[in-house]
């Protein structure tokens, strides 16, 4: 898979979507509408290629990663004009073709694929993806923050059925937890089952985010996501197994993600089921902001999301 170029030292300039989700909501909210008015991912293997494409830049939120699709969709390397020029040393081609992408405090950011430049060849550093942090210690940095963010996430010796993986912590399941619930103020349980290894976990727990970030659960004005808790079956593991798909492909866990999404590759020419691209992209995007170590520093008017 091609990986994406890590461009800008100073800055990243996507906002994290768990600390302001209002922030690119408005933006992203035209994506649905899109993917029904365009028939070219209504199959389940047009989809899951899809899904990959977003994957080749992890350092780009996943809404932008989309935009980058709808405008170039050969793009392999990304990065503005000016890095470049300033980094790799390479022109932009009289022809090339500006892609806009979102960022705060700009209304858009133009950059260009590596195709469209031209210059010395990059250094397999320079295209690589950077040092890869274990999933044991993203497990970690990952519930230090879910319990920032009021959901508690414990370790269980026994399977647990799929609806009580995830709960809502009400009056009633806090007496029947008795003294294993959780602190007061913590607004919902994540179980997970002890037995698995870090990157088992790991998947298991961005599913869980996925359902819970996607609205299936109900919604959450102060956490900035709506209520879809109606939804059929089939398209709430659909939603979430895509968000989780995207969260741990782009934070470099293709193994944690390899069993999600088997009913698309299944059968990648049947119709595919209906979904909500925009839940599954905030939702996989403020997975991956809760599982890194620090939140992107911002900058006006440089780099890329």
């Amino acid at each position: 898979m091609t990986e994406q170029l890590h461009l800008f030292e100073e800055a990243a300039t996507d906002t994290p979507p768990g600390d302001a989700p209002a922030a690119w909501e408005g933006a992203a909210g035209g994506v649905d509408e899109l993917l029904q008015a365009l028939a070219r991912w209504s199959r389940g293997g047009e989809y899951l290629a899809l899904l990959e494409f977003l994957c080749r830049f992890p350092a780009y939120s996943p809404l932008n990663a989309f935009l980058i699709r709808l405008q170039n969709p050969e793009a392999t390397r990304v990065a503005t004009a000016r890095a470049w020029v300033t980094r790799f040393r390479r022109r932009l081609k009289p022809e090339a073709r500006p892609i806009a992408i979102l960022a705060p405090m700009s209304p858009v950011v133009f950059v260009f694929d590596v195709a469209d430049t031209a210059g010395p060849p990059l250094a397999a550093a320079e295209a690589g993806g950077g040092a890869k942090r274990s999933a044991a210690r993203t497990l970690e940095t990952l519930a230090a923050k879910l319990a920032a963010e009021r959901v508690a996430v414990v370790s269980t010796p026994a399977p647990t059925p799929p609806a009580e993986r995830t709960l809502r912590l009400t009056p009633a399941l806090r007496r029947s937890l008795g003294a294993e619930a959780p602190p007061a103020r913590m607004r919902t349980l994540v179980r997970l089952p002890e037995a698995l290894p870090p990157e088992g976990r790991l998947a298991a727990l961005a599913v869980e985010l996925g359902h819970l970030f996607c609205g299936h659960l109900g919604g959450d004005e102060e956490a900035g996501f709506p209520d879809r808790g109606d939804l059929p079956g089939e398209q709430a593991d659909l939603e979430a197994e895509s968000a989780a798909f995207l969260a741990c492909r782009r934070l470099g866990f293709p193994g944690a993600a390899a069993e999600w999404l088997a009913g698309l590759r299944a059968r990648p020419e049947a119709e595919r089921p209906p979904l909500s691209l925009n839940a599954v992209l905030q939702a996989a995007a403020r997975i991956e902001a809760l599982a890194r170590p620090h939140p992107p520093r911002r900058s006006r008017g440089r780099g890329g999301a």
